[in-house]
């Protein structure tokens, strides 16, 4: 298997030309002869992504946080090649040759990918969320339970479900889901998206599944800020929100065999 990996030079550390060769190595234990490791300004991942999805790699592995994951994802767009993810924000130092070899005796599958307003996310996409200074995701969830209501809505196919609820957390991954505390819907399975909807009182708000197939997420505003796999971005409400017609196919790491 061909490899390239893009690390963000942020998550990188200060001496990033020692993570570099680390990774590369990791990759060489684990038999993969085939990888390509660079560090990467931020900014260039996309152009570093795209070039790569025209090139004869079989999969290319995002190094960083939610937001570098975002940014190689929309680059690759509907290509069929594979996308990978390395967390190291999340990862020590020890844990990172677990994580590589994981990686390296993974499979290639079919994901399904939602899209809102037109823009993939392979996670978790948000509305409500507002724009605190903590970026992340558990934290921006447990400030949404206090949020006032802003009259968001979600309808779908003529009829209003939901109206008066300050957040809407969309996803078909259980795993990501579980991990920033919600109980995914038991309704729904892998080839659908659930929207999570805050309700309940001011201070004891919960978020509640609504597996729907297809939905749109109305507000007042006329451009309200969405959070996609952890990326900020501004979009024109209403709100679309659907599974992408094409899957995208995704290196699924093996399990791991490291003890936190």
């Amino acid at each position: 298997m061909k490899l390239l990996v893009l690390i963000n030079s942020i998550t990188a550390g200060a001496n990033a030309q020692a993570t570099r060769q680390h990774v590369a190595d990791a990759f060489a234990v684990a038999g993969v002869a085939q990888a390509e490791v660079r560090v990467v300004d931020p900014r260039d991942l996309a152009q570093h992504a795209g070039d790569a999805a025209r090139s004869d790699v079989d999969a290319i592995i995002a190094g960083g946080d939610d937001r570098t994951v975002a940014r190689v994802m929309e680059a690759i767009g509907e290509s069929d090649k594979a996308i990978g993810v390395l967390p190291m924000h999340e990862l020590r130092r020890e844990q990172l040759d677990s994580a590589v070899a994981a990686l390296a005796r993974g499979t290639i599958m079919e994901r399904t990918v939602g899209e809102a307003n037109g823009r993939p996310f392979l996670n978790v996409a948000a509305v409500g969320l507002g724009a605190p200074a903590d970026p992340a995701w558990l934290a921006l969830l447990r400030r949404a339970k206090v949020l006032p209501s802003r009259e968001l809505c979600i309808r779908a196919r003529g009829h209003t479900f939901v109206d008066h609820t300050p957040c809407v957390v969309v996803s078909s991954n259980e795993a990501q889901l579980r991990k920033l505390g919600i109980s995914p819907s038991q309704q729904a399975h892998h080839f659908q998206l659930s929207a999570y909807v805050a309700v309940g009182r001011r201070r004891r708000k919960r978020f509640e599944p609504m597996p729907l197939p297809d939905f749109r997420v109305d507000a007042r505003q006329k451009q309200v800020e969405v959070f996609i796999d952890g990326q900020r971005v501004e979009m024109a409400t209403p709100i679309r929100f659907k599974l992408r017609d094409k899957p995208m196919r995704v290196l699924v790491p093996a399990p791991r065999t490291d003890v936190t």
